[in-house]
């Protein structure tokens, strides 16, 4: 399921639904990004420093959240 909304207002918003859907650590990837191992509960919580590589789109998705 995906939606989407335009609000002149505060911008576009646009979301995804998980319904019965399971999300599974992708280890390998994970540790080829990060250059360690490393569990999705460290990435979500900030106990890593953002790869260089996903630097950018950090900084894009930051710029949508700052007022």
């Amino acid at each position: 399921m995906f939606f989407s909304r335009l609000n002149n207002d505060k911008g576009a918003f646009a979301g995804f639904g998980l319904d019965g859907a399971t999300l599974k650590a992708d280890d390998s990837r994970n540790k080829a990004l990060y250059g360690k191992p490393i569990t999705n509960t460290e990435i979500v919580e900030g106990h890593v420093d953002t790869p260089a590589t996903a630097q950018p789109l950090v900084a894009k998705l930051s710029e949508g959240t700052s007022h």
